[in-house]
């Protein structure tokens, strides 16, 4: 199984002078606790993610209103990505190392879709595969590590 197949396609954006109220709006209509950030007129180049921990964090901190900030300050630019061909391995991988619970699916730095445990986890389900059941459960243990 590759990226391609298990990915979230096409998610919805912001861009980096968008506030954070579009993020939020993104995230509560999605479910998702993630919201690419992609400049470009229409490229979808990827140039950070603004996560709902992120968010919360920063106006924690600034006692802000999210129409006050925009997303380019809170966003990360430290983007964790795969191809759309890399296996599940490398998924798993690399969400391990950088100890995320979502990775980027990019091609020549535009956006695909996202991948995170909840597709690492509905996919075992499906397929009811033990090793893929362990896969699941080993990187929800490392990404979770203080």
């Amino acid at each position: 199984m590759v990226a391609r197949e298990l990915m979230t396609q096409s998610p919805k954006t912001c861009a980096p002078d968008h506030d954070l109220a579009c993020s939020v709006r993104i995230m509560k209509s999605e479910n998702c606790g993630i919201v690419p950030v992609t400049e470009g007129n229409g490229e979808s180049r990827v140039v950070g993610v603004v996560t709902d921990r992120d968010i919360a964090l920063h106006l924690g901190s600034k006692d802000a209103k999210p129409s006050e900030v925009r997303v380019r300050e809170v966003m990360s630019t430290d983007i964790v990505s795969v191809s759309p061909e890399d296996d599940i391995k490398e998924v798993t991988r690399k969400m391990e190392d950088a100890q995320v619970r979502r990775v980027l699916v990019t091609e020549s730095g535009r956006l695909l879709g996202v991948v995170s445990t909840a597709d690492l986890a509905r996919e075992s389900s499906r397929s009811g595969k033990g090793r893929m059941e362990k896969e699941v459960g080993r990187v929800m243990e490392k990404v979770s590590e203080p």
